[in-house]
């Protein structure tokens, strides 16, 4: 049965030795330079997979409270997600 999630969710994980967050993104056309990014797949086994926090087709709106739109394409979102 598949569920539809409405609303946001808040997604707290210690970066460290556990690693990455365990999915994989894609940009969203927003039809500007930025834009959204949402999860294609999830890595099973890791921590979106044993969380199941995050989800497929989940978008990302911010990090550590950056807002995704004002992030300038892939690299600098996964810039973002693995943190200074």
């Amino acid at each position: 049965m598949k569920r539809d999630l409405v609303g946001k969710r808040k997604v707290h994980k210690q970066k460290g030795k556990e690693g990455s967050l365990g999915f994989s993104y894609k940009q969203l056309s927003s039809g500007k330079c930025c834009g959204l990014f949402q999860v294609s797949t999830i890595k099973e086994g890791g921590f979106a997979d044993t969380s199941r926090l995050i989800q497929s087709k989940d978008v990302v709106h911010s990090i550590d409270g950056i807002p995704c739109e004002t992030v300038r394409g892939p690299m600098a979102f996964a810039e973002l997600l693995s943190g200074p």
